[in-house]
């Protein structure tokens, strides 16, 4: 995904090289790693892969948000071209994607078991919870996370948008509560 930053015509000649490169190469590297965890997931360099590739892929997308705040990018968004839909909608979805990965890694009952015991490598989770955490996880990203871009790309003071996310969080779990349930 983020070697589109590097392909020509997608995203203007006047992108800063020093933005778009390590978003590029940041991405392919979490991709080919993502690619050998789920490979191994069977065997206990599977666990050892997905770690690496959700510590690198966290990372990265940390690094991208931190280098387009940094260049010029954030005074001139058109500079992304037809890219602009990553950072602006994939970019909070692989932030959330990678958090539920964490969590499920981090659960005990994950470390318990060896991999081969699990579905998938990871404790499945139940129906209600799956429910919960879709319904929460989906209005977060609709109500806080659509509000990030103009911090980053247009200034907005980041006490606005860290408010607006406290908001949008409360709505989040009062929503994934009211239409997540049974």
């Amino acid at each position: 995904m983020g070697l589109a930053f590097l392909v020509p015509g997608v995203v203007s000649p006047d992108l800063p090289i020093v933005s778009a490169q390590p978003a590029a190469f940041g991405d392919l590297a979490t991709s080919f790693l993502a690619l050998l965890a789920v490979a191994a997931l069977r065997s206990r360099l599977g666990i050892v892969l997905v770690w690496a590739f959700n510590l690198l892929g966290s990372a990265d997308l940390l690094h991208a948000f931190y280098e387009g705040n940094r260049t010029s990018i954030r005074l001139d968004p058109g500079l992304q071209g037809a890219a602009y839909f990553i950072p602006t909608v994939l970019v909070p979805l692989l932030l959330i994607t990678h958090g539920l990965v964490f969590r499920l890694l981090l659960r005990k009952d994950t470390a318990a078991r060896p991999a081969w015991e699990q579905p998938c490598g990871v404790v499945a989770i139940g129906a209600d919870e799956a429910r919960h955490t879709w319904a929460g996880a989906t209005a977060f990203i609709s109500y806080a996370l659509g509000l990030w871009p103009n911090t980053i790309w247009y200034g907005r003071a980041w006490t606005t948008s860290l408010k607006a996310n406290r908001d949008g969080l409360i709505y989040a779990l009062l929503t994934g509560g009211v239409f997540g349930g049974p």
